[in-house]
């Protein structure tokens, strides 16, 4: 139990690691991106693990790898956490109406994600896509069962799911099941889709937004001056000096006589 838990420290499994520094990352991203930060953070990506507790696949990684390409808001859960995964996306629709979701499943959890894509897709939430990664467990055709864009990315030796189709079915070569989440040309093709998603952004017009003035009033013109009134005043205008407020402290000057040698 001893190691167990060290092994889950070590890892980084779950809340224990947490990516602060994704958003200053996406700033400047690694891949190219044809969308300004605004519309990238309103792409958000739900991934799922299946059995890999101990995280030898790396699904961090991959989180902070997609945050280095540009897409800072990207969710990490274990397959036990499917309800909250659903709340969650419900409470992301309801504060951000503009955001589009993404939904990703590894290994044994395809069965949860498939069941959070279609909750999502009957309650009408902006569900651009889901993405297998060795999908097990399901074996079904999703095009005419899942009413959106569907990828699955296998490994070459990976036996589970073969009966399961999508939209685009890629296989990437010289991996296993462990080393295929986090190899570039996965990232590759996640980034590619969340690029699709944030095409469908909806940017609101910014026109119809009431501004207030710079100031309450205009400022007012300037009028001529005349040069007469730069000429200094006339002897007599003695009241146009400030008085003296204590005249008794008005220091008058002391001639002191010198003496001349005789």
């Amino acid at each position: 139990m001893a190691g167990l838990a060290a092994g889950l420290l070590v890892g980084g499994v779950g809340c224990v690691s947490c990516n602060n520094k994704g958003f200053s990352e996406s700033l400047h991203p690694t891949a190219t991106c044809e969308y300004p930060p605004y519309v990238r953070q309103k792409v958000y990506l739900f991934m799922m693990n299946g059995l890999d507790v101990l995280e030898f696949a790396g699904m961090l990684d991959l989180r902070d790898k997609l945050s280095k390409t540009g897409y800072p808001k990207v969710y990490y859960a274990q397959r036990e956490d499917k309800e909250w995964y659903y709340r969650e996306l419900r409470r992301v629709v309801r504060d951000d109406p503009s955001a589009r979701v993404l939904l990703l499943g590894y290994g044994a959890c395809t069965d949860r994600v498939l069941a959070l894509a279609r909750d999502s897709i009957r309650d009408q939430l902006p569900l651009d896509g889901v993405i297998f990664i060795d999908p097990v467990g399901v074996d079904c055709d999703l095009q005419t069962t899942l009413p959106t864009h569907t990828m699955i990315i296998r490994s070459p030796l990976w036996v589970g799911g073969t009966g399961l189709s999508g939209t685009e079915n890629i296989t990437v070569s010289h991996t296993h099941h462990y080393s295929v989440p986090n190899h570039p040309s996965t990232v590759e093709f996640i980034h590619r889709l969340m690029s699709e998603s944030a095409s469908r952004v909806r940017i609101e017009s910014t026109d119809n937004i009431p501004r207030l003035p710079l100031y309450d009033k205009p400022l007012p013109t300037p009028r001529p001056i005349d040069p007469a009134t730069l000429l200094p005043p006339p002897p007599e205008w003695t009241f146009l000096k400030p008085p003296c407020r204590y005249p008794s402290m008005v220091i008058e000057p002391i001639v002191i006589p010198i003496a001349t040698p005789q």
